[in-house]
């Protein structure tokens, strides 16, 4: 899955970075695996890096996101 994610505790940040194609399907699966994982606080800031991907979401995705 090219959506990765580390979450810092100590800041209160989650840090995501997309690498590759990054399909909306693999967007909308990254919110569940946050979700699910016991160790994702409710609230937190988040630090998106795109730097390392080659696809570009639509309009219409980004504000279903």
């Amino acid at each position: 899955m090219p959506v990765v994610y580390d979450i810092d505790h100590a800041r209160q940040r989650i840090h995501t970075r997309c690498i590759g194609a990054v399909t909306f399907d693999e967007v909308i699966e990254h919110f569940g695996t946050l979700a699910s994982d016991p160790e994702c606080p409710e609230l937190l800031d988040v630090l998106l890096d795109l730097r390392e991907t080659t696809s570009l979401p639509t309009s219409a995705q980004l504000q279903a996101v």
